[in-house]
């Protein structure tokens, strides 16, 4: 393989991947391969009339290519699509053991995210954590929020405001608030 066959990638400053590309003009079919900085390695064997029109192609660390359409399929969000939060009113009262086993049922991996946002620091998020660890994410909810109810910052504004703001506005379903 000679010098004018191999592509450095294509981000600045980046020497440590290579795509390769193989294939004579008398060989029909064409052959990328991406090494990876990890090690791993991407191989795309093209048709024989790549050589006319090289497809749309991405290949490298977590890249996303969206193939037509408006990107449905994407992993990201996008800040566009974001619905403007409504401003839910909720009754000034502490919450109840009703709401807090709905939440500790729903909220899941978001604990973290909901527990931050409500004001705990992480030391204390851990202890819990460590705690309840072989119980699972139901109860390490509900000790926080049992512990937000000893502090007296169980609010249900609070709660609802914070569930908007970490985007499970599917909770404030499940209590009918919304």
């Amino acid at each position: 393989m000679n010098q004018s066959e191999i592509e450095t990638d294509a981000r600045p400053g980046s020497s440590e991947s290579e795509r390769k590309s193989t294939g004579s003009t008398n060989d029909p079919t064409r052959t990328i391969e991406y090494i990876h900085k990890g090690g791993g390695r991407t191989t795309l064997h093209l048709g024989p009339n790549s050589s006319e029109k090289l497809p749309n192609i991405q290949i490298g660390d977590q890249n996303i290519m969206m193939v037509g359409g408006t990107g449905a399929c994407s992993r990201r969000k996008s800040k566009n699509n974001k619905k403007p939060k409504k401003n839910i009113e909720a009754p000034d009262r502490p919450i109840t053991d009703a709401e807090c086993d709905t939440i500790s049922e729903n909220l899941g991996r978001d604990y973290k995210k909901f527990s931050r946002k409500m004001g705990f620091k992480e030391v204390q998020i851990e202890q819990i954590e460590m705690d309840y660890r072989d119980e699972g994410h139901y109860e390490i909810t509900y000790q926080l929020l049992r512990k937000l109810r000893n502090l007296g910052k169980d609010k249900l504004q609070d709660v609802v405001d914070t569930l908007q703001m970490i985007e499970r506005e599917d909770i404030l379903e499940e209590l009918n608030i919304i």
